[in-house]
């Protein structure tokens, strides 16, 4: 038991010893990675200096950005290596707190590499890398903002001296004249010379001296604007004519579709209108006579639905060509009377439907009134035989009025108009104990019309 406790001792040290040697391993890559991190840091630093001194006076435009393109560069590197400690401390922390394990029985080594000396030296670089960039960007702006401001002078100087052709130091009003003309495309008035500013500008001098220079290209710039906005209003007010006048052309367009549209809703009323007039009219009709209305109606329907599609064409095709500005209000009025138009199809379509009902119903009457007019016609042949008590020979030969053993139509018509009639039934009529007899008249024959059909 003795020997087994010994070894687990042995072995539980031999373990704290390897734990302790990856430790400092560990430290070590750590303390690279800080050395690392201050050396970016000091780099840093050095590269933000001459923005503080007083040599930033003398640098141009260009010169500041180069600096500080190198400052965001020196800055980005000092950071990715802070990082990349802070990466390593999240990562291997706990692997490299095994060396700061106190040994019982020894006293604590202060010369010791410990992760938490590694720490405070990281966190001392950050600070003066964060230090250092806030100090710098805010030297950066003044100083480029300030160089900006140099170059604009300088370049408005340089501007006064290519327009200052006598070099007298002032600009007259010539030379005013050709600094308008030349970098703002403007023709001075001769009045603008009489106004107080100007006269303010150049005062008890000859000409406008330097350091108005920058009043005078204001004012130059407002005029050129108001120049400007003259110019467009011009063409604003122009363009607002000719759209009113392309209005009232369009207009007419609307006024004439809207015609052909009251034509079309016109027709198709009627359309509407006589094919429900149609069934009330059926009954006291002869076939022929609903025929030739429903015919008339079909023509009717024909004619409007003709007129309601070339009415729809010319309200499609009256936004083709229409200038973008009046397109919302072309529109407008185009969909109202497209709303006029929706129903067309669906009211011709029952119209139609009504007709073709109609045209059906007469075709049935037809039939029953052939019928009736066979009857009427065997009836009235049955009669002459017994008038006349003819076989069934002798009353063909007597409708073949030419003997030629065939009977033509004009023999039938002809037979029916002299043949035996049968009387019509005596009418009574009862009026207080008097009797009227009521005399006997021939039938009336079936019409030739009839016959003639009946016969083919």
């Amino acid at each position: 038991e003795k020997r087994k406790a010994e070894e687990a001792k042995a072995e539980v040290e031999r373990k704290r010893q390897e734990d302790i040697a990856k430790a400092q391993e560990l430290l070590k890559q750590l303390e690279g990675l800080a050395e690392e991190a201050e050396k970016a840091s000091k780099a840093l630093v050095e590269e933000a200096e001459p923005l503080s001194g007083k040599e930033v006076d003398d640098m141009d435009l260009e010169e500041l950005q180069a600096k500080a393109k190198a400052l965001d560069q020196a800055g980005n590197d000092a950071k990715a290596k802070s990082k990349a400690c802070t990466d390593m401390v999240l990562q291997k922390g706990p692997e490299m707190r095994a060396a700061e394990v106190p040994v019982p029985g020894q006293a604590p080594d202060e010369d010791k590499l410990t992760l938490a000396k590694l720490l405070t030296r990281i966190n001392e670089s950050a600070k003066l890398t964060d230090a250092t960039l806030r100090a710098a960007k805010t030297a950066e702006a003044k100083a480029i903002k300030k160089a900006e401001a140099k170059k604009k002078l300088q370049t408005s100087e340089s501007m006064f001296d290519k327009y200052d052709k006598n070099g007298d130091g002032m600009l007259d009003r010539r030379e005013v004249e050709q600094f308008a003309q030349a970098e703002a495309g403007l023709k001075i008035p001769a009045s603008y010379f009489e106004k107080n500013f100007y006269k303010s500008l150049v005062g008890d001098a000859k000409g406008v001296k330097k350091a108005n220079f920058q009043r005078l290209k204001v004012s130059i710039g407002l005029m050129r604007e108001q120049a400007q906005d003259d110019k467009r209003r011009e063409t604003r007010v122009a363009r607002e004519k000719e759209l009113e006048r392309l209005r009232e052309q369009y207009q007419e367009k609307i006024n004439d579709a809207a015609k052909e549209v009251e034509s079309a809703e016109g027709k198709v009323s009627k359309a509407e209108t006589d094919a429900f007039g149609l069934q009330p009219k059926a009954k006291g009709m002869l076939s022929k006579e609903m025929t030739k209305l429903a015919d008339e109606l079909d023509e009717l329907v024909k004619d409007a639905r003709e007129e309601a599609a070339d009415a729809k064409k010319e309200v499609v095709q009256l936004t083709e060509g229409c200038e973008q500005e009046l397109k919302l209000w072309f529109t407008s009025e185009q969909k109202k009377l497209e709303f006029k138009m929706n129903r067309f199809d669906a009211r011709l379509q029952k119209a139609a439907s009504l007709c073709a009902k109609f045209r059906e119903d007469a075709r049935r009457k037809e039939h029953e009134e052939m019928d009736a007019l066979e009857k009427s016609v065997v009836k009235m042949l049955k009669y002459h035989q017994r008038a006349k008590d003819f076989t069934n020979e002798e009353l063909f030969a007597a409708i073949d009025a030419d003997k030629d053993g065939k009977i033509g139509e004009s023999e039938w018509l002809a037979f029916f108009r002299d043949c035996e009639k049968e009387p019509k039934a005596e009418k009574e009529a009862a009026k207080e104990g008097e009797e009227e007899a009521a005399a006997a008249a021939p039938e009336e024959p079936p019409s030739e019309e009839g016959l003639t059909q009946l016969f083919a």
